[in-house]
């Protein structure tokens, strides 16, 4: 069976750029009713749905997408979100874990650095974080790294990882809050 059409699947890229999660979420689903084993569809759904917070029925949508194609490993990342986000960081950690197998990407190094973090693996956290950061997640790695540090008691180390996210994320108050409050106490 044939892959979404362009025009539909534009539509839908449309939508979720634009933020009009609903809508594309509707689009996607109309077509999965048509054609059930359209594996972009089913992406567009898990995303949609992942936007909207129906975290389990994001992973059964990115789930589905992965058994219709499953070389299609973008879908491992959000649907190890998707899992993060249901408070499965196993599974999530593996998805992400999995998708790093093909694709060296900052932001999912994030995604695994808390993951670990949650499951107490504090050292690997740690390591998976500094790769976020030298591989260019800088200012949300910055200050999750940040976060570690202050949840280890390394508030002066903290403070320098929140000042240097916060030169990336200029108009993220709680950063500055984080900021002021670690002052306070240093």
């Amino acid at each position: 069976m044939p892959d979404t059409d362009d025009k539909a699947k534009d539509r839908m890229w449309a939508l979720l750029l634009a933020g009009d999660y609903s809508n594309c979420l509707q689009l996607a689903r109309t077509v999965i009713e048509v054609r059930p084993d359209d594996w972009n569809a089913r992406m567009f759904e898990g995303e949609s749905l992942l936007k909207l917070k129906d975290y389990q029925s994001a992973v059964s949508a990115f789930s589905e997408c992965l058994r219709i194609n499953p070389e299609f490993f973008p879908a491992l990342a959000s649907r190890g979100e998707a899992y993060f986000y249901t408070g499965d960081y196993d599974n999530a950690l593996a998805d992400v874990e999995e998708f790093l197998k093909y694709e060296d990407t900052p932001s999912v190094y994030q995604l695994a650095s808390v993951c670990l973090w949650k499951k107490g693996q504090t050292d690997q956290a740690y390591e998976y974080i500094d790769i976020a950061i030298t591989n260019g997640e800088q200012g949300n790695a910055y200050v999750q790294k940040a976060g570690f540090l202050e949840e280890d008691g390394e508030y002066r180390e903290a403070l320098k990882y929140y000042e240097r996210g916060a030169e990336k994320l200029p108009n993220d108050e709680k950063v500055k809050g984080k900021i002021e409050k670690l002052k306070m106490y240093i």
